[in-house]
């Protein structure tokens, strides 16, 4: 069912803009300030995907997802791993992929092109907050990522790294100290250090 909502979205979208803002049937490519009156909910920034292989589909920070035609997609089914899926067409063909993934496509840098999206917390919140890009360790074109580096204020999750020199480098550390960090869980210069692999396991660490 087409809204009126959806028809102000594909208007913007010829016009070739790649962010727009959504409250109900208002629609902008500039950010206004409004509230809905009756759910109290403020205005959605959507980005647009303009690169890879879902090019031309946008998502929210928050984690909705709309087609290149502008229409959100209500619908999301949770897989059998516990994740967020939406069917959708695109370039006539249907494709199903994690919500997950499309935000993080349209939010999150991947200047290392990481093939993998992770959650911080609930595998089900797909805001872009609480995902981050990982490298595939089974892809043997890759290599392993095997250090994630924690801000000891914010509790987020900097970056991962292929190696604890990588790691020590970034966070302007010895070698040894974050090697006796990863046993010793003790923060070096503000950070935490873990192995990635074991980032399930640490949600205790992560404060």
């Amino acid at each position: 069912m087409t809204t009126q909502g959806d028809t102000e979205a594909r208007q913007l979208i010829k016009q070739g803009v790649t962010t727009m803002w959504r409250l109900g049937a208002k629609v902008s490519a500039d950010k206004f300030q409004a509230v809905d009156k009756d759910t109290g909910e403020l205005p959605t920034c959507f980005k647009k995907i303009e690169s890879g292989k879902y090019i031309g589909l946008w998502a929210s920070s928050y984690g909705e997802v709309m087609t290149p035609q502008g229409h959100i997609i209500s619908s999301a089914n949770i897989n059998n791993a516990g994740y967020h899926t939406v069917t959708f067409r695109l370039n006539g063909r249907l494709t199903t992929t994690t919500i997950g993934r499309l935000v993080a496509t349209a939010w999150l840098d991947n200047p290392n092109n990481l093939s993998d999206v992770k959650h911080k917390g609930l595998l089900t919140d797909d805001r872009a907050e609480n995902l981050y890009w990982v490298a595939n360790t089974r892809d043997g074109n890759h290599k392993p990522v095997q250090v994630s580096v924690i801000d000891v204020k914010t509790g987020d999750i900097m970056r991962d790294f292929a190696s604890i020199s990588a790691a020590a480098k970034a966070c302007k550390a010895s070698t040894t100290a974050v090697s006796g960090a990863l046993t010793s869980h003790k923060p070096v210069n503000g950070y935490k250090f873990i192995y990635t692999q074991s980032i399930s396991k640490a949600k205790g660490l992560i404060k």
